[in-house]
């Protein structure tokens, strides 16, 4: 990859919609603190690294200094809090390939089921946000591979799945 031309970052930590057109092979992000000069260069990395389903954890151990404390912290990649918007990466490079992420969180109610948006009331569950799903895919030309990929968490915090499915 020989770098990108642009990104639009829509929904995505303090970003409502931003576009960012000719990269060059130096950039640089100015401005004051809290402007979101972070925010986009963590869309950067995620969108490069979206394959990897443990980077939102990564990008966060970075910012926060911590691992996911709870799933609750996964809350801040969506702009303003607000889960129910999902933050949408989408980048081309300079070879003409698009990148395309989209997170969003799920419920699963099963331990062992795939992720899946589930309703609100299940007889005999218990129901938390336990897993981040990371819908991406990369266009070059005609051809298009889509993946998802995810993150779940379990009630006390900890990691215990992470997965990448090609359709």
């Amino acid at each position: 990859m020989n770098g990108f031309k642009n990104i639009t970052i829509k929904n995505f930590r303090g970003i409502d919609h931003l576009m960012i057109d000719d990269f060059a092979r130096v950039n640089v992000f100015l401005g004051q603190n809290n402007s979101g000069k972070s925010t986009v260069l963590e869309a950067i990395t995620l969108a490069l690294g979206m394959s990897n389903p443990d980077m939102p954890q990564a990008i966060n151990a970075v910012r926060a200094r911590k691992p996911f404390g709870n799933f609750i912290d996964i809350k801040y990649f969506f702009h303003n809090l607000d889960t129910a918007i999902p933050p949408e990466i989408i980048m081309e490079q300079a070879d003409g390939t698009f990148r395309h992420l989209k997170l969003a969180l799920t419920y699963v109610f099963d331990e062992l089921a795939e992720p899946k948006n589930e309703p609100l009331q299940q007889t005999g569950a218990v129901k938390y946000v336990n897993t981040l799903e990371m819908d991406f895919d990369i266009s070059s030309g005609t051809s298009t591979q889509n993946y998802k990929s995810w993150l779940r968490v379990n009630p006390q915090g900890m990691v215990v799945k992470t997965d990448i499915l090609s359709s």
